[in-house]
């Protein structure tokens, strides 16, 4: 072999090393953080010391079910309640105002 191919042999050996370093470097991580998405996103099963992990859709499911009126146990329908008592204070408070005015109308006329 003349010395160029020889030259050429090892840079090319050399680069491909440093390509392989340079996946090590950069590669793995991405692959790494791609497989945490995965699991994240697909859930995981149970093992002895860790709890299972429910994926996205699962997740999605249980927070959907807390926004629709579900006969009293979900987050929707407690905020129904509440606007619907505030409602009732609201006109009760109308009708004590109402009350408090007239009765003061009352008072002034008789003054006159």
């Amino acid at each position: 072999m003349s010395p160029a191919a020889d030259m050429a042999a090892w840079g090319a050996f050399l680069g491909g090393i440093a390509a392989f370093a340079s996946f090590l470097k950069w590669g793995l991580p991405l692959l790494r953080r791609t497989a945490y998405f995965l699991d994240d996103w697909n859930g995981t099963l149970g093992r002895p010391g860790v709890d299972a992990h429910p994926g996205v859709m699962a997740r999605l499911d249980k927070i959907e079910g807390e926004l629709t009126v579900n006969g009293g146990g979900s987050v929707k329908d407690t905020v129904i309640q509440i606007k619907e008592q505030l409602n009732q204070h609201r006109n009760a408070n109308r009708e004590q105002h109402r009350d408090h005015d007239d009765a003061m109308h009352r008072l002034l006329e008789e003054d006159k």
